[in-house]
């Protein structure tokens, strides 16, 4: 009877092994199919990552732009503080309205002064014809010869 009782304990255990084989090969299965899951995952991760790569690519090209940009902008910079100085000498030594005004008004006495002078060069020439004929005339009565 220890040998009946002992198989149907073994029959039991082998039973309750099949069992949990079975419910293994079920655990195996869900694994296999998360397993299959997770390969999907690290494909599409895969994916992703390539495409981080051509974004990093092109943020890369822009930053080298962006650095040009800095570069430029920085001597253009330069070049309007030059230009601000040279604008501020050139304010400093630039003449005034009311230097220029100044200036037409010295230009316009001086005209003034220069036509005066003109008018009376004109009457003393006048003048002298004048007196140049009144001598040859006076020579003339007188009967005096004038060489000159």
């Amino acid at each position: 009877m220890m040998c009946a009782m002992e198989t149907k304990e073994l029959k039991e255990i082998k039973d309750a092994l099949q069992r949990h084989d079975l419910r293994f090969e079920a655990i195996d299965k869900r694994f296999d199919s998360i397993d299959r899951r997770f390969e999907s995952v690290d494909d599409r991760f895969s994916t992703i990552d390539g495409r981080f790569s051509t974004i990093d690519g092109r943020l890369d090209v822009i930053d080298g732009r962006l650095f040009s940009l800095e570069e430029g902008f920085s001597r253009l910079t330069g070049t309007v503080a030059d230009m601000q100085g040279e604008i501020g000498d050139i304010k400093e030594n630039m003449a005034t309205k009311t230097d220029i005004q100044r200036i037409l008004d010295a230009v316009d006495a001086h005209a003034k002064r220069s036509e005066e002078q003109w008018q009376e060069h004109r009457m003393l020439v006048r003048q002298v014809d004048r007196h140049d004929k009144w001598i040859h005339a006076v020579a003339r009565k007188a009967q005096v010869d004038l060489d000159y």
